[in-house]
């Protein structure tokens, strides 16, 4: 009776809600052109200010909590103990509005991948997390030189040497 009681106990506990912090950082890698410094190599890192997000249960597509940035790129909250993966409000667009949005056609430039690689990417997570004792994840997204964040654009015009 006592190790019943006790695993209910601790079945009780493990779903508590935590604090949790989420902090969102955008990711550009440096494209080429002058040769950089070691600063400049790394890249340019920003804070995703403002920006809005789905929370879900790993593997399941039913949004638990819509989030939004603070100016700092910083959420915080409560949720309950498991493993979370993060979309991009973006995913949640249909597909001619995400080629509207980001303006996604073929051009001198650019080449773009399709209706078929948008919905491929709309059904993967930006990022997949558990919760934490610490309370705290960063959460780093990453862009692609010269097309920055735009899902499913390739640069296929002049390299920089």
């Amino acid at each position: 009776m006592k190790t019943l009681l006790f695993l209910g106990i601790l079945s009780l506990l493990s779903c508590q809600a935590q604090k949790q912090t989420l902090v969102f950082i955008k990711h550009t890698p440096y494209c080429g052109g002058a040769k950089p410094t070691p600063e400049m190599a790394r890249g340019t890192i920003e804070m995703a200010k403002q920006s809005k997000f789905a929370i879900t249960l790993k593997g399941n597509t039913k949004v638990e909590k819509w989030i939004i940035t603070d100016t700092s790129g910083t959420w915080g909250g409560k949720l309950k103990t498991g493993n979370y993966d993060v979309y991009r409000a973006e995913k949640y667009m249909t597909t001619q509005e995400l080629i509207s949005k980001y303006d996604l056609k073929d051009s001198e430039f650019y080449k773009f991948n399709g209706d078929k690689c948008l919905e491929i990417w709309k059904s993967q997570p930006d990022f997949t997390f558990e919760t934490s004792n610490s309370g705290s994840v960063h959460i780093e997204l990453k862009g692609k030189c010269y097309v920055g964040f735009r899902p499913c654009l390739d640069y296929i015009g002049p390299k920089v040497q």
